[in-house]
């Protein structure tokens, strides 16, 4: 989150949307091998209810799905749902990795 914030005050067209604790920001919950970020559009309904964006920061683009996180990624995982900003091929065939957000930042 914090990356996101500096990030749009340094180069606000780069990240499009408000950041959480604004109406509508983006609270991001996951990071592709290709450095895009998986985020949440908080709403005022449930979490359940909050649309994915896939946001791009580099190439200042993002990609908004209208479904829960947990559809998104069985959607993926199935292969029945398209993006343009995850790597090729994503999740590929070794699957996911998930890691405690401690754990990447020892990795970088």
């Amino acid at each position: 989150m914090s990356e996101l914030r500096t990030l749009k005050e340094h180069r606000p067209k780069a990240v499009p949307f408000p950041l959480y604790w604004e109406p509508q920001g983006l609270l991001p919950w996951a990071k592709a091998g290709n450095d895009a970020d998986l985020c949440w559009l908080v709403g005022a309904e449930l979490v359940g209810n909050w649309p994915v964006v896939i946001l791009r920061t580099q190439s200042r683009t993002h990609e908004r799905f209208d479904m829960s996180a947990v559809r998104f990624l069985a959607r993926v995982a199935k292969g029945s749902v398209t993006f343009d900003l995850l790597p090729e091929h994503f999740p590929g065939t070794n699957g996911v990795a998930f890691m405690p957000w401690h754990s990447m930042e020892k990795l970088r």
